[in-house]
């Protein structure tokens, strides 16, 4: 998770321009976009070694309560290469991470 968190936050640049382009809601990016399930686990991240794990339903219902704690986060599905970033308390901007599992298992 560290390095999902790094690479996020080293390529927050391309992430910005994605979003910029984008001009979509959270629950539209990640439901209709990315077509991640609401019933699915994402990993919240906030820092260094620091994450969660949360059904996605739970992020989309809450994502403001999850940022006003924490001003900066990486939100990754186990699989999709797709992330939403959260930097300084805007966003939601939309990115991709580099082509690994986050968790162990079949693809």
């Amino acid at each position: 998770m560290q390095r999902c968190f790094h690479r996020a936050l080293t390529s927050f640049e391309r992430q910005r321009k994605l979003a910029a382009t984008t001009g979509q809601t959270l629950k539209g990016a990640v439901v209709d976009r990315f077509k991640w399930a609401l019933a699915e686990d994402v990993f919240i991240l906030h820092a260094e070694n620091h994450g969660y794990l949360t059904p996605l339903a739970v992020f989309v219902e809450h994502h403001e309560r999850f940022f006003t704690y924490f001003d900066t986060g990486v939100v990754c599905h186990p699989t999709d290469q797709n992330v939403v970033v959260f930097w300084d308390m805007t966003g939601p901007w939309y990115g991709k991470r580099r082509d690994r599992r986050l968790i162990p298992g079949p693809a």
